[in-house]
């Protein structure tokens, strides 16, 4: 039997209920307009060179993957922008106190591209599924939209 284990991870509700925004420069968002599917995405990051904001826009659902999972897989489309080379976006697994990449990169490339990653690695364990953008500088306009994401999981 399988299942996905993850809430909203197609934004449709319009918001960003079942994630958390840890970082809030900018504050992430759900929009319309450029979506992989359905009415909305989630955006982290800017859309514009603001003047003032530098730092981190994050959004993390948290979820426990069982110890007898047979398979544990998570899918996502992603469309990242940038002017600005040293800006990242990245996707990550926080297991505890640790910080496992799945995507860590500086990417101009406005398109909509799919990615899977196998966490059956973390059965038995509770972890944060994150996407993340940082601007190191005001003036750069670095985002990463997020849409579809699914944590499939099957047990025996």
């Amino acid at each position: 039997t399988c299942t996905n284990l993850l809430v909203n991870g197609d934004f449709e509700t319009g918001d960003l209920t079942d994630w958390v925004t840890l970082a809030t420069n900018p504050l992430a968002r759900v929009i319309t307009g450029t979506v992989q599917a359905g009415q909305f995405s989630a955006r982290v990051g800017k859309t514009e060179a603001d003047g003032a904001t530098v730092g981190f826009s994050s959004i993390q659902q948290d979820v426990t993957i069982p110890a007898n999972a047979q398979s544990a897989t998570i899918t996502f489309d992603r469309y990242r922008y940038t002017n600005d080379p040293n800006d990242l976006q990245y996707t990550a697994v926080i297991s505890g106190a640790t910080v496992n990449y799945l995507i860590y990169e500086r990417v101009n490339d406005p398109q909509w591209v799919s990615a899977q990653f196998d966490l059956l690695p973390y059965a038995g364990q509770t972890i944060g599924l994150r996407f993340s953008v940082w601007n190191k500088t005001a003036a750069s306009i670095t985002g990463l939209l997020v849409d579809n994401v699914k944590l499939n999981v099957c047990l025996p």
